[in-house]
């Protein structure tokens, strides 16, 4: 009998692994077709760690036969996965974006101060998520895949509309391809506003970078609340949840609004009538001297006599307030980058530098730079901002297709940022990053000693000028741990994934700051002091004869602009209103889903609809979702939406009116800095 039940046995586990295998193919195929990224990563994957295994009660678990090779599920897997989703569901883990209101730099700014009175409306607002199967849910952020048995349960007990399933272990996801059918769970996710991404294997930043772009594609609505569904503990699953937790606020940060993109057309229009040069797509030869990113971080003052002493070997490119450091210390820029375009950076800039300093310099702005700014500078040239309003205008307006524009990826969101993106653009292969610390030693210390920040006398804002606010630790460069807080650290990873694009690029980062990936740590004794270089000016010359070109365009003439570009954005302002009133959650998510892909879709018939409303609609409709999608009863629904919608209504008729009545208005903000 022995012998006949190993046989049976055996015969069982063949029939089980046919089985696995003709499962795993079809997934295959399934992905190959909806999701080919997965396909490429699986078709010929070998596990490393982890894998299948038949347990005497004829269950298939995980082991890791690394390890211990014992099981990772210590129960029967589709029991646990049970068991855990209605946990689960009696028990969520809710992240939440919060919103806080705004300081008004202009009184002309309509959405702010919108965004400020409906956050003070609803300054007595809790949440509620204990009948979580009445809950659109938005955002799932489900941590480790394990065996996937939890999966279609949960589809099928909850209304999620984006699941995003993060699993550090690549070896846990394949299992899943041969456990479960994935194919319901795919076609629920073809559905009209209905999303999956798979992230495995990959590093924390690089899967935080994947998930802010699909939140970008979905809506900031979807992921005001992200339920978070941790399968397994383990200590990478723990650590990506605290770093979720900590920086995906950050979504919220940055997303733009009506008046900033208004102002973004009317100085690229301003901008293109002054025929200044843009950035354009010719390759060059690879063999530029190195470049210096000089930022104004503490450790500049560390590295000034390493300038002094090597400046005229290197080019030199220094951004918004550095430039007050450099001219104190008597360095001459050659490139200095600026990216903002209010006006307050003409101020920051006359109180900062002398004539001298900005007639040397040349200017490398953004498309969205003010005009007056451009003004300071003998000689500017701008490139066109990534996804900016900016960028639609100039491609629409090329009449020349043999020129080609490329946005300057990567450029936010300081000014270093956007001088790596120039230098790399330009053909540099050889970049220092000095006093770009992006962290602190000393939390206290936030810029050079030569900087301008230590003139100010009078701050309203001080803790965006001195990064206060928020702080929090990451690794150092040359330290364990530095200091550093969302813009600092927005920006770091910035560089990480930039440099992660670039091949045969040699960055040193000799700071005692953050440590940026891709960045090699490079002590200041250590640091290779540039050959010399014969005529640098002649060799800058060449490179901005070749890289930059003169936009072919007519001149946008206010009557031109607006047959063009205004007359047709009335058709959006009737589709984009939300329903006066609402019946239930769903049907304000299905309408925000709706209204938000509408105007992803109206690009080609209204070219600067989406650019223009797309940052301040993801703001309303985000308020829209903190308040109404997890109240206690359809009253507190029905009132708090009326809220919202009151003030999105009253956003839309600003909009609109600013556009009809004044769409080529330069920014006017004046300073509240005083020296």
């Amino acid at each position: 009998m022995t012998d006949i039940d190993a046989l049976l046995r055996r015969a069982e586990m063949q029939k089980t692994q046919m089985e696995l295998n003709l499962r795993f193919q079809k997934n295959l195929e399934l992905f190959n077709k909806f999701m080919p990224s997965v396909f490429k990563a699986y078709e010929n994957y070998n596990p490393e760690e982890l894998r299948l295994s038949f347990e005497d009660d004829g269950n298939i678990n995980l082991v890791n036969y690394q390890l211990n090779n014992k099981p990772i599920y210590g129960e029967n897997p589709k029991e646990f996965a049970h068991k855990q989703v209605d946990h689960f569901i009696a028990n969520p883990m809710v992240s939440s974006i919060d919103f806080v209101e705004s300081r008004l730099l202009n009184p002309r700014h309509f959405h702010a101060k919108i965004i400020n009175e409906v956050i003070e409306k609803n300054n007595d607002f809790e949440t509620d998520f204990d009948n979580l199967e009445s809950i659109p849910i938005g955002l799932m952020l489900m941590t480790g895949c394990g065996l996937g048995y939890q999966i279609q349960e949960l589809i099928d007990k909850l209304d999620i509309y984006n699941l995003y399933i993060v699993d550090p272990h690549k070896d846990s996801f394949y299992a899943a391809l041969h456990t479960i059918d994935w194919e319901p769970i795919l076609n629920h996710f073809r559905k009209p506003h209905r999303n999956l991404i798979i992230c495995t294997g990959q590093n924390p930043d690089t899967t935080m970078q994947t998930i802010k772009m699909a939140l970008g594609q979905a809506g900031l609505h979807c992921g005001i609340y992200t339920f978070i569904y941790r399968h397994f503990n383990s200590k990478e699953e723990r650590q990506f949840i605290e770093l979720y937790k900590k920086k995906f606020h950050l979504s919220a940060f940055g997303l733009g609004f009506a008046e900033d993109e208004q102002i973004s057309f009317a100085h690229t229009t301003a901008n293109i009538n002054k025929k200044i040069p843009i950035l354009n797509n010719l390759a060059v030869e690879k063999k530029n001297p190195p470049a210096f990113i000089i930022g104004n971080g503490p450790s500049l003052d560390t590295l000034k006599d390493f300038i002094i002493e090597n400046k005229d070997n290197a080019v030199i490119f220094s951004g918004g307030t550095t430039a007050s450091s450099l001219s104190q210390m008597g360095i001459n820029t050659d490139f200095h980058i600026e990216m903002e375009r209010s006006l307050t950076t003409q101020f920051w800039l006359k109180s900062g530098t002398d004539e001298a300093f900005r007639d040397h310099a040349i200017l490398l702005g953004l498309n969205t730079v003010h005009p007056d700014t451009f003004k300071l500078f003998k000689r500017r040239y701008m490139a066109i901002k990534a996804n900016d309003l900016g960028e639609v205008l100039i491609n629409n307006e090329n009449k020349n297709k043999n020129d080609t524009f490329p946005p300057l990826n990567y450029c936010n969101p300081t000014v270093t940022n956007c001088a790596v993106s120039y230098a790399i653009s330009l053909g540099f292969t050889e970049i220092y990053l000095l006093g770009v610390d992006l962290g602190m030693v000393d939390p206290n210390k936030h810029h050079s000693e030569n900087s301008i920040h230590h003139k100010i006398k009078h701050n309203p804002d001080k803790d965006r000028y001195t990064y206060k606010k928020g702080q929090y630790k990451v690794k150092g460069n040359f330290v364990e741990e530095v200091f550093t807080e969302n813009l600092l650290d927005s920006s770091r990873i910035s560089f990480v994934e930039l440099l992660k694009t670039q091949k045969n690029i040699r960055v040193y980062n000799p700071n005692n700051g953050a440590y940026i990936d891709g960045a090699t740590p490079t002590k200041l004794p250590d640091l290779p002091r540039p050959v010399k270089l014969e005529n640098k000016r002649d060799f800058i010359d060449a490179i901005l004869d070749r890289k930059f070109t003169r936009l072919s365009a007519n001149a946008l003439t206010k009557n031109y602009v607006r047959k063009e570009y205004i007359n047709s954005l009335s058709i959006l302002k009737h589709v984009l209103d939300t329903p006066a009133e609402i019946n239930s959650k769903t049907d304000l998510m299905d309408s925000m889903n709706l209204i938000y892909k509408t105007l992803d879709l109206s690009e080609k018939q209204i070219p600067i609809g989406k650019m223009l409303l797309r940052g301040s609609i993801n703001s309303y409709f985000g308020l829209m979702s903190k308040y109404c999608m997890a109240t206690k009863d359809d009253s507190s629904l029905k009132k708090n939406y009326e809220i919202v919608h009151s003030g999105y209504r009253e956003f839309l008729e600003n909009a609109f009116t600013m556009m009809e009545k004044e769409p080529l208005r330069l920014d006017d903000t004046t300073p509240t800095i005083r020296f």
